[in-house]
């Protein structure tokens, strides 16, 4: 059988065995309740998700002054470039919450993690995170790629000043 896939902006098509089980959110498993899909609204309630984690400390306990972040987000083939998507609003809420407790941006790294998919040029991943930084004065000082690939794949992307 023939199936398409989300892939960066588009589709890629593949071909798998007949047997294969195929999972349709909505179709297969009823999906959850829709949230308004406003900014606000989703702000809202990943606000509420990251300060009410299950099983560990909100983030802002965990942060603090001198404290270095990490955030790891998907490369651009998982897409997330919409103004509301999960990527965007979530980079927000993560450093509005982080900068609330002290952290600086100077110890913000965002990393995308890139598994085996190859290191893509930096006009290319700009668009999936630059604008959820620009509620704040300026984006994360650092942000680098990773393969899985090797060690030496890793680079670094420097932010020039203002996100520019």
């Amino acid at each position: 059988m023939k199936l398409e896939f989300e892939y960066g902006q588009g589709l890629l098509g593949a071909e798998l065995p007949d047997s294969t089980d195929i999972f349709i959110p909505g179709e297969t498993v009823a999906d959850p309740p829709c949230l308004p899909q406003d900014w606000d609204s989703l702000y809202a309630a990943t606000l509420a998700s990251i300060r009410n984690p299950i099983g560990m400390p909100p983030l802002k306990e965990l942060a603090g002054p001198g404290k270095s972040v990490v955030i790891v987000i998907p490369d651009i083939v998982k897409g997330g470039n919409q103004p509301t998507s999960h990527r965007k609003v979530a980079i927000r809420a993560c450093l509005d919450e982080l900068y609330a407790a002290g952290v600086e941006q100077k110890d913000v790294l965002l990393l995308f993690s890139n598994g085996l998919h190859p290191r893509p040029p930096w006009p290319r991943c700009r668009p999936s995170w630059a604008p959820s930084c620009s509620a704040s004065s300026t984006p994360p000082a650092r942000s680098p790629a990773t393969t899985a690939r090797t060690m030496t794949t890793w680079w670094t992307w420097a932010t020039p000043p203002r996100g520019t």
